[in-house]
C-alpha cells in the first residue's frame, strides 16, 4: 500500500506544476497508458486528475486557435 500512496502523491505533485508553454502530450500518453490501467482505484483517479491538469493548457490553445479560425472565416 505504501507504493500506492507514493504513486498518488507523485502524480498529485506532478499535476501541481505549471508546464504552460511546454508540449506534454507524449508524456501524458505514457502516464495514461501506465497509470490509468493500475489495479488500484486511488492511482487511476489521481492519474485522471493529473492527465487533465497537464492537458488543460494544450486544450486552451486548441480552443483559442479554433475561435480565431471561426472569427477569421465568419
Amino acid at each position: 500500500m505504501a507504493d500506492v500512496t507514493n504513486i498518488t502523491l507523485a502524480l498529485h505533485t506532478l499535476g501541481s506544476f505549471d508546464f504552460e508553454g511546454h508540449s506534454l502530450t507524449q508524456f501524458v500518453k505514457h502516464c495514461a497508458e501506465h497509470f490509468l490501467s493500475s489495479e488500484h482505484k486511488e492511482v487511476r483517479m489521481e492519474a485522471v486528475g493529473t492527465c487533465s491538469k497537464l492537458l488543460t493548457p494544450s486544450l486552451n490553445v486548441c480552443n483559442k486557435t479554433n475561435l480565431l479560425i471561426l472569427v477569421y472565416y465568419k
